[in-house]
């Protein structure tokens, strides 16, 4: 039965924290690394710099962008006034997306939507595929065994009918 199948789990993985400036920015990423961060900073197309990274996440977004918000706006000046002269400043969430849940469902409540846009910040989402479960391990099993019960001949491999799954 289908049903059986194991599924790939969606969830939250984490929110990176992102900013493209054209200012000197070493003062933003030496407090951030110091707080225990490994901060990415990279050459970028729009601005002269991309930075980015991710702090120890929340439960969910909602919660991990309302706590990164607390600490910007709490920021040693000189390291805020960074944030506050980038042209571009981000939470940007990350998703593993499988089908377990079949639909999954997080919000943003209104106080963190506001938490952003008084730190002038964009929100944004990257959905990427789960990583490999026992999934992968039972297609294999079940594609070995469909193809031990194939025709004898070299050139022939039917792809197993729905009816066919256990």
């Amino acid at each position: 039965m289908l049903d059986t199948m194991p599924k790939r789990k969606t969830e939250f993985i984490s929110v990176e924290i992102a900013i493209k400036t054209d200012f000197d920015s070493s003062v933003f990423v030496k407090w951030f690394e110091d707080q225990d961060n490994y901060v990415a900073k990279l050459e970028c197309d729009s601005h002269k710099w991309y930075i980015y990274f991710a702090p120890i996440p929340s439960k969910d977004a909602n919660t991990t962008i309302l706590r990164f918000s607390e600490m910007i706006r709490e920021l040693p000046p000189e390291v805020r006034d960074c944030w506050d002269r980038a042209g571009h400043r981000e939470f940007f969430a990350g998703y593993h997306v499988g089908g377990d849940p079949f639909c999954f469902a997080e919000h943003l409540d209104p106080d963190t939507l506001k938490a952003a846009l008084d730190l002038n910040a964009g929100i944004g989402y990257a959905l990427y595929p789960a990583p490999p479960s026992e999934i992968d391990e039972w297609t294999a099993d079940v594609t070995a065994k469909h193809k031990a019960n194939k025709p004898h001949h070299d050139n022939y491999y039917q792809p197993p009918c729905l009816h066919d799954f256990p």
